[in-house]
Formats: C-alpha cells, sequence, structure tokens
C-alpha cells in the first residue's frame, strides 16, 4: 500500500494571506508548481491558492490581482500522511481538488496533486479472456444479438 507520505511533493511551497498575489504567482511560476499553501504566523494552514484561482482572480480583476486572502480557497481541506493514496484519490476526486496540503501532526509537511497520484497508477490494456479472443462486438439496431425473431 501506498501511502501519501511517499509520493507527496516537498518543500511546500507557502504565502500568507497579507501577500500581493502578483508575487505569489511569480513564485508558482518559478518553482514550476501548481499551488501554494497560505499559512498563517504559526504555519496552520489556511486555505489554498490554485492555478484555477489565479485564472478566476485575473478574469474578474483586469489591473490589480490584489492579495492571496481574496483569492485563496479557505478553509483549506487537507490530509495526512498515513493516508493511502486510493482514499486521498477518493477524497479529491469526491470534492474536486487537484492539489491537497498534506500534514502530519497538525504540522503542514507536504502538498500532494493529482499528477503525484497518476505516477503511481499502473494503466494497461485489459486483458481478454482467452475465450474471447478475436471477438468483435457490434452494434446492431434491434437491439437484441439474438435477430428480429428475438425474445
Amino acid at each position: 500500500m501506498t501511502t501519501i507520505e511517499q509520493i507527496m511533493s516537498t518543500p511546500v511551497v507557502t504565502a500568507t494571506q497579507d501577500e500581493a498575489l502578483a508575487g505569489v504567482i511569480e513564485r508558482m511560476h518559478h518553482r514550476r508548481v501548481g499551488s501554494v499553501v497560505v499559512i498563517d504566523g504559526e504555519g496552520a494552514v489556511r486555505g489554498v491558492i490554485t492555478e484555477r484561482d489565479v485564472l478566476r482572480q485575473s478574469a474578474t480583476r483586469r489591473a490589480d490581482l490584489g492579495d492571496v486572502a481574496h483569492t485563496m480557497t479557505a478553509p483549506a481541506d487537507v490530509i495526512d500522511t498515513s493516508l493511502d493514496a486510493t482514499a486521498a484519490l477518493r477524497i479529491m476526486r469526491e470534492r474536486g481538488y487537484r492539489h491537497m496540503p498534506v500534514v502530519h501532526d497538525g504540522e503542514l509537511v507536504g502538498v500532494v496533486s493529482l499528477r503525484d497520484l497518476m505516477r503511481i497508477t499502473d494503466l494497461r490494456p485489459a486483458e481478454v479472456p482467452r475465450g474471447l479472443k478475436g471477438v468483435v462486438v457490434a452494434h446492431n439496431r434491434v437491439g437484441d444479438v439474438r435477430g428480429a425473431e428475438g425474445v
């Protein structure tokens, strides 16, 4: 079983609520990350700024992008390092997240993204059962493979 601790990204790129959004966007670009975790003075997670948040903010404000507090998604849901990857994927899919802060004993230690989770998946073509190799399934108008004389 793969845990979040094994696949999360570190170190975490962070910001504070009073920072200018333009500086945070620049940090995201230079660090090549899709999210920044917003923390308070004690390091507690207060929110998250994602690429989607930045796009939404830039679409509504033409000149001044404003500050982090007006752009971040808050409160931020977090996941624990001990959570397994399957459970994390389920949570992210249900809540529509692409990035989630990761905590251990309440302390921010990483970020997990859908991209991180996709790296560990093992996607292969489905195996075809022996007796079905070469069988072609076709669509017909009748809707019953036995034909018009049918049922």
